[in-house]
């Protein structure tokens, strides 16, 4: 302990890292004693590695060397290296070197400093400028015809483009020409010809490129002569097998005196083609770039002068690139009625070839498909799927392969629904005296699709208990009702019901009479089950009658009948929607029919007047089990009014296999009485010949349809009805085929076009005219398709291209712009956009920039005096960024220009003050360059402070001319433990955050919470999620991309999979969890639906998404730039805090603070 200048002061000598320790010091004297604690920690002196610049640049001419000296700093004296490791590149200490520098140089060169501390990491840019003139090809000794005109062509490149010259040297002097040149780039393009040369002419020629970095020249020797020669291939056309899609060359040297003219063909068709100067001759040359199909062909070369012909040939055959199957076009989902026929179909693109088939959900083969080749890369598959059933419903998966990469496939669902029907008791229950005491069993069959309903009522419409109902088939339910422990108030009578919203409601009665076991016989079984009429042989679909006659009604059913009395027989009539009831005026009769039990015939008079009515006509017969109905049309003609008659519909051609019984369906309209005739005229006969049908061959029915029984080859032939009335006539014909070989139909109508632009559409017929039958030849194809294109003329087009803009550097390399509109014309509404660029680019270069300087910094000045005459303050020192200032481009000065270090004048204050808080810090002096801020504590105010009253701190110290572009890096220091919910206290450069422990400083963060279920996930860099972990009720799952096999549950949270998404559905919310493009990606997190309630990372986006209460109204936003991330800083109005968000929100921070500084960064 010593005392230096009135200052106690204790000495460490030797200190010793990581030694740490605790002390006091204390003071005393006859007043009292005080006394203090000192925590003493010794910290490393070394330091990681870090460079002055994350960026450097260097701009070198070509052919040139340079260096760069980088400036990094870390103890101890880090190694430094450079990826590429190149042979012209060197390190010297922090010194990068660059020897002869050719354009492949140029590029970014990344730089690690590295030591045992750790490594920092910046990079290079190295920029090549400026390049001496290189001749392109070759400039060579030639032979050539005199009288002949010649071109001598040369191109050269170089940095910028060079001059061209032409000349030809003599012995004592140089005779130059004024060649035409033409300048693309940096390439410069010399041609001269010589119109007549003769052969004095002959001698050396000289080519010449400059430009401000060098000078090159090339030379030939041209000799004129007078030797004719014919045209010969020195090397003529090559055979040649390429691959789809790669560039290809083809070429070809042809030499003669004079030169020969030369013409190249495809298949006969002119082509282009440039040449080149070879020492052989001229070498010919036609460039394909990214071959198809389309250029295979044979190719021919022919050669001509005034002394011959000459030709080569060759054949270029283009092999189709393998390509992995991809389906174009896919079946859908569908729902289809039972019995109907079904067509699965499918495009599918692939070299070689696609394999097509489609498996069931059992993974077995679901029948045997054709296929259709629409183009050398594209299939068209069909699966016919005849009289689908219910049990064909499931999930089917079609698979197209072909050995390249893996298998397409797609799954698809088949949805087979039965035909409606109305429901209709098979079996019903019967009367039944029972004993009280007894259970008894209402049961009863009902058929309907969809399943019905089925309940039993009382006489006064209550519902009766709760029945079973048991599915027997598709088709058909059983129900059955116990009663137990029947008594006397349960007789009555009863009805059961069966609905299903298809026709009217099926009803039946029955009656249940409980007697007293005293006066009664035992106890009676369960009803037996009856049997409910059906009618086997129905009305004739049309009744004619003229008005004022009876009409008669003719069926035969089978079912139980005990007496006539039992049956119920009800008729309807329906006109235009209104049914009439004519049952009381029926007059019925039933007959048994002989030898055949439970079947009779029924007959029927309804007498005039109450057949006046025409129209729908229903007649229902039942018995106490159920019952069955018959329809039929009842036509009334006038009398005194006569119609002439037509047909409604016509017969259309039939075309069927031998042996079959076969109609030629149609129906005669107009008045009645009506002569119906048929005639057949048969191959080679020329005259029709009148069909009796009183036959067994032919049946003539009473709307004037034709049945044909066991039809053959000798029935084949034009079939020609005539009827006639008092009123006129008509004739009709068709055609009966017979076939012994399944045909197909008629084409069907065009599919929609498959976009509205450049699209397809397919039409089809199918193997059903007639359908394939066992033993009979089937057709190619179950399904035949035609494709044809379409919506060509809806494509929208691009307009011309703009003029080029103008260069946007004034020196060095810059870029020119010109765009186009969709326009010509514009794209409908929804409809497709153009495609290709709108927008081009190309580099442009004006002329050298300027050397670029780079800022450095002063020296420092002066300390300034002690903050504070007692206690302790601080003193300030600064520096600028002016030796010198940066210009043109160059980097400004890295690091602080305020320094700062604590000082003691007089360790005591003379005068006590009762102490209290701290007030809020003032304004800052400056926007930047460096203020003050300013805060007192105590009672005092304005100037009558003491030194341990007020305090003083710089504030705004980054340079002014780098405030509009970026808040320099801070630093965070933690006051608090790193616990979840504790708040931290952030220092970045001035400005206090307070934020929770959480989103500060983990890297998993809590998106949703719960009570039943917690989701967490781990932020990317690019705001994307590398992991989402879900936990609910015991158990979690982490999700890690699209494809993790996940269950279909976790606790309470639903998890579906679907095609590119994960869907997790709680009690509470809904999420889409996405991953775009490869597994490396990261996953995106869309919030379909979350309640208030919700709290964690997404429940604060949600809320602050759907609200506008967040932005000040004064509209002042900030950027705080931490940790390479920028971040959108506003005030809350309503919570009196600051929200620290990315880009998109996809991560935001809440935080309250009390004051930001009023800066607009």
């Amino acid at each position: 302990l010593e005392v230096r200048g009135g200052l106690s002061c204790v000495g460490l000598r030797e200190a010793v890292v990581s030694t740490q320790s605790t002390g006091k010091i204390s003071a005393e004297n006859k007043h009292g004693s005080i006394e203090e604690e000192v925590e003493i920690t010794i910290i490393s002196d070394t330091s990681a590695p870090k460079f002055n610049s994350s960026v450097y640049s260097l701009q070198l001419f070509h052919g040139q060397s340079g260096s760069i000296k980088l400036g990094v700093s870390g103890k101890p004296v880090p190694t430094i290296s450079v990826q590429p490791d190149k042979d012209n590149v060197a390190v010297d200490g922090d010194v990068v070197s660059f020897r002869r520098v050719t354009p492949e140089s140029g590029g970014v060169y990344t730089v690690t400093a590295r030591n045992e501390e750790g490594d920092d990491v910046a990079v290079v840019v190295l920029d090549i400028v400026g390049q001496s003139p290189q001749f392109v090809g070759s400039f060579n000794n030639l032979t050539l015809p005199h009288l002949t005109p010649h071109m001598i062509r040369v191109s050269a490149f170089g940095l910028p483009a060079p001059e061209m010259k032409i000349s030809k040297e003599s012995d004592d002097s140089e005779m130059v020409f004024k060649p035409k040149v033409v300048t693309t780039g940096t390439t410069s393009t010399a041609s001269f010809t010589l119109e007549n040369p003769q052969v004095s002419d002959s001698g050396w020629y000289k080519v010449t490129a400059s430009n401000e970095y060098g000078i090159n020249t090339t030379s030939a020797y041209l000799e004129f002569t007078t030797v004719s020669e014919e045209p010969e291939f020195v090397f003529g056309l090559q055979d040649a097998i390429v691959n789809q899609g790669d560039d290809h060359e083809i070429s070809f040297v042809v030499s003669g005196v004079p030169d020969p003219k030369v013409t190249l063909t495809k298949d006969g068709d002119p082509i282009s083609f440039y040449t080149e100067v070879t020492d052989d001759g001229l070498r010919y040359i036609h460039q394909i770039s990214n071959l198809s199909p389309d250029d295979a062909g044979t190719y021919r070369a022919v050669a001509v002068n005034e002394v011959g012909t000459a030709s080569s040939t060759a054949e270029l055959e283009v092999k189709l690139r393998r390509r992995a199957p991809q389906f174009t076009q896919v079946p859908r989902d569908v729902t289809k009625t039972a019995g109907d026929d079904h067509v699965i179909a499918a495009v599918v693109t692939g070299v070689p070839k696609p394999n097509v088939y489609v498996t069931d959900e059992d993974g077995r083969l679901v029948g045997e498909g054709q296929t259709v080749e629409v183009d050398e890369e594209t299939v068209r598959f069909s699966l016919d799927m005849s009289d689908i059933q219910p049990e064909d419903s499931g999930q089917y998966t079609i698979t197209a392969t072909n050995g390249v990469g893996r298998p397409a496939t797609h799954e698809f669902e088949l949805d087979v629904e039965l035909a409606e029907r109305a429901p209709q008791f098979t079996q019903v229950p019967r009367d039944v005296t029972l004993t009280s005491g007894e259970d008894h069993l209402i049961a009863a069959e009902i058929t309907g699709v969809p399943k019905p309903v089925v309940y039993v009522t009382d006489r006064k419409g209550r519902l009766v208990g709760k029945g079973q109902t048991v599915k027997v088939d598709e088709e058909t339910v059983r129900f059955s009702l116990e009663i137990p422990d029947i008594q006397e108030e349960h007789s009555g009578r009863y009805t059961i019901t069966a609905d299903n919203g298809v026709g009217r409601p099926a009803s039946h009665n029955f009656d249940i009479e409980v007697s007293d076991p005293t006066e009664l016989p035992p106890s009676v079984q369960p009803a037996e089950l009856g049997k409910a009429l059906t009618i086997i042989e129905h009305l004739p679909a049309e009744i004619y009658i003229t008005k004022g006659q009876d009409v008669d009604l003719s069926v035969k059913f089978e079912g139980s009948v005990e007496s006539e009395d039992d049956l119920k027989v009800t008729l309807f009539n329906s006109l235009r929607g209104l049914d009439t009831d004519l049952s009381k005026h029926l007059v019925w009769d039933i007959t048994p029919v002989p030898n055949m039990p439970d079947q009779y015939e029924f007959d029927a008079t309804l007498p005039y007047p109450y057949s006046l009515n025409a129209g729908d006509m229903r007649l229902t017969i039942a018995n106490q089990f159920g019952g069955d109905d018959s329809e039929t049309v009842l036509n009334i003609e006038e009398m005194g009014s006569e119609d002439p008659p037509y047909f409604d519909p016509a017969p259309k051609d039939i075309t069927t296999y031998p042996n079959k019984d076969i109609m030629l369906e149609t129906r005669v309209r107009g008045s009645r009485p009506v002569k119906i005739d048929w005639f057949v005229t048969k191959p080679g006969s020329g005259s029709p010949r009148p069909i009796e049908s009183d036959s067994d061959k032919y049946e003539i029915h009473i709307n004037g349809s034709l049945t044909i029984s066991d039809v053959g080859d000798d029935d084949e032939g034009i079939y020609l009805v005539q009827v006639s009335n008092s009123a006129g006539s008509a004739t009709e014909e068709a055609e009966i085929a017979v076939t012994h070989s399944a045909g197909y139909s008629d084409w069907t109508d065009w599919t929609p076009c498959s976009a509205d632009c450049e699209g397809t559409r397919t039409r089809s017929r199918f193997c059903n005219n007639p359908p394939p039958k066992p033993g009979y030849p089937s057709c190619a194809r179950n399904m035949e398709t035609e494709t044809e294109r379409c919506g060509a003329e809806r494509c929208p087009g691009f307009s011309q291209w703009s003029k080029w803009d103008k260069c946007s550097k004034d020196c060095g390399y810059g870029q020119r712009t010109r765009t186009r509109e969709c326009d010509d014309p514009p794209p409908e509404t929804g409809g497709p956009q153009c495609e290709g660029l709108s927008v081009e680019t190309k580099i442009c270069y004006l002329k050298k920039c300027p050397e670029r300087i780079d800022g450095n910094w002063s020296v420092w000045s002066s300390w300034s005096d002690c903050s504070v005459p007692c206690g302790t303050g601080t003193k300030r020192r600064s520096r600028t960024c002016t030796n010198p200032a940066p210009s043109n481009g160059g980097a400004t000065c890295e690091g602080p220009g305020h320094e700062a270090k604590s000082c003691v004048l007089k360790a005591v204050c003379t005068r006590k003050t009762v102490l209290e808080n701290w007030n809020r810090w003032s304004e800052c002096s400056a926007l930047c360059g460096g203020g003050t801020q300013r805060r007192t504590r105590g009672p005092c105010v304005g100037q009558d402070c003491t030194e341990d009253e007020v305090q003083v701190r710089d504030c705004n110290t980054m340079d002014c001319a780098r405030k509009k572009k970026r808040l320099r890096s801070g630093t965070i220091k933690v006051a608090e433990p790193a616990i979840s919910d504790v708040p931290i206290d952030l220092d970045i450069d001035g400005t206090n955050l307070c934020l929770t422990a959480e989103m500060a400083l983990k890297k998993s963060y809590t998106l949703v919470d719960t009570d039943s279920a917690q989701i967490y996930g781990t932020i990317r860099k690019d705001g994307t999620y590398s992991s989402l972990t879900i936990f609910s009720g015991l158990s979690s799952v982490t999700l890690e991309n699209k494809d993790t096999r996940l269950p279909k549950s976790i606790g309470s949270v639903t998890i579906r999979q679907k095609s590119g998404r994960v869907v997790l559905i709680g009690d509470m919310f809904k999420l889409n969890v996405i991953q775009r493009g490869s597994g490396t990606e990261g996953l995106r997190v869309e919030i379909v639906h979350l309640d208030e309630e919700v709290i964690g990372l997404l429940g604060v986006l949600n809320s602050i998404n759907d609200s506008a209460k967040i932005v000040d109204k004064s509209g002042k936003k900030k950027i705080l730039r931490h940790k390479n991330v920028n971040y959108l800083l506003t005030r809350s109005k309503k919570r009196s805090c600051y929200e620290l968000s990315k880009e998109n929100y996809s991560a935001r921070i809440l935080g309250s603070t009390n004051k930001f500084m009023e800066n607009d960064f």
